[in-house]
């Protein structure tokens, strides 16, 4: 339970208390207090915590008055004051208001640990007024070390400066190479805006096959199991284009083999004889895999859906679909 908000004399602890709970009595004491002293250094930074816990409350357009307020007396923390004024400002939709307040961030607070989150800021408020051609300038420079809101707002900037190859091998390497962070679920919905040929060629089944694999080390079974069966399909469109190098060598498990009971194994053993498990270099085993297929994507589509609340029943899904598909060369 929530303690009850105790006034004070002093800032510190009322701002605890508002930072912890935000409720509205708080709010009111901390308010209080920044009226009284408004001349004072105390008092700017009272109206600081009152603009921070309404972002925190993701109530941004109640945050702009009291940024505003703490803006004469900011003082050393002058950068935190302009970053969520302008962060408020953003999501408010004022963006005009947003890019005049972080527009010079770097010249005014070079030594600022909110740098970087200014020019993302900074970048996607531009990006909104349809201004790639400057976002590109500001981010291509500023790529290291490699971020991914940042990564993002790059992409996002050479698709709307009509650089589609540019934005799909961004977007693409952050969607393969970062898949734990919010990011890259962004990244996919942009890369479905590009042309499907430029989309394959940035993400391809190697891609598919090592985002499957940081999802698996990161505990994400269910995304890992899903992404490793999309690796499969993507190399089959691989192997129609380039027959014979991807032929040479390969060998699918594509049915539902390896994820059946042991009993339903020796089962299926019995019916369908070893002839009907394709390995290396057999091309009508290949086509059985490929006629296999569906019913494998129906298995996981059952073993993967939300109700699913087994983390080990996923695990185990993840581990055999990934067994299936690295037990052949990728190229």
């Amino acid at each position: 339970m929530h303690q009850a908000f105790v006034a004070s004399s002093t800032l510190k602890p009322m701002a605890r208390q508002l930072l912890q709970d935000r409720a509205p009595v708080a709010y009111g004491g901390v308010e209080a207090y920044a009226r009284r002293h408004t001349k004072e250094d105390a008092g700017a930074l009272a109206w600081l915590v009152l603009g921070y816990a309404h972002w925190l409350d993701h109530d941004p357009a109640k945050a702009i008055d009291p940024l505003n307020r703490a803006k004469s007396q900011a003082g050393d923390l002058g950068d935190y004051v302009d970053f969520y004024l302008g962060a408020s400002y953003f999501q408010s939709g004022r963006v005009a208001e947003a890019i005049s307040t972080v527009h010079d961030f770097d010249q005014k607070y070079p030594d600022s640990l909110l740098i970087r989150d200014a020019r993302v800021l900074y970048a996607n408020a531009l990006l909104s007024e349809a201004r790639g051609g400057e976002v590109i300038a500001l981010l291509e420079q500023n790529r290291q070390p490699t971020r991914a809101d940042i990564e993002l707002a790059l992409g996002r900037a050479y698709a709307a400066a009509g650089q589609p190859e540019k934005a799909a091998t961004t977007l693409g390497n952050l969607y393969v190479t970062m898949p734990l962070s919010p990011e890259a679920d962004q990244a996919a919905i942009e890369l479905e805006k590009l042309p499907a040929d430029v989309q394959a060629k940035a993400i391809g089944a190697n891609g598919r096959r090592t985002r499957a694999d940081l999802l698996m080390r990161g505990r994400r079974f269910s995304q890992a199991a899903s992404e490793y069966h999309r690796a499969q399909i993507a190399w089959h469109h691989q192997r129609v284009q380039q027959p014979e190098p991807l032929l040479r060598g390969a060998r699918f498990h594509a049915d539902e083999w390896c994820i059946a009971k042991p009993t339903q194994r020796k089962s299926r053993k019995a019916m369908s004889g070893p002839s009907q498990i394709p390995w290396r270099g057999d091309a009508g085993g290949a086509h059985r895999c490929r006629s296999a297929s569906p019913s494998f994507s129906e298995t996981c589509q059952s073993w993967c859906t939300p109700s699913c609340s087994s983390q080990r029943t996923t695990a185990r899904l993840a581990r055999v679909t990934r067994r299936i598909f690295i037990c052949r060369p990728w190229s």
